[in-house]
């Protein structure tokens, strides 16, 4: 199969939920990210309001045009 076929056969990693994946922080890895081609939507839970925070902040410069919903929890 050539290259092309390979490629529109089976997507690529989401680049960034990457991102989120290699960061230090544990919580980070462990959030959803779901993309279209106009937003990402970040949802799951973390212990502080600064790794929410966090978190949209490491993926904004990646966002190109799409909009970002970021539905990330902070638990109580």
């Amino acid at each position: 199969m050539s290259a092309i076929m390979n490629s529109i056969l089976i997507p690529h990693q989401s680049n960034i939920k990457n991102l989120l994946s290699e960061s230090s922080h544990a919580e980070l890895q462990r959030l959803d990210v779901q993309e279209t081609k106009d937003e990402v939507v970040l949802s799951g839970s973390v212990a502080t309001f600064y790794l929410k925070s966090l978190a949209q902040e490491t993926i904004k410069p990646h966002l190109a045009k799409r909009r970002l919903f970021n539905r990330v929890k902070v638990k109580k």
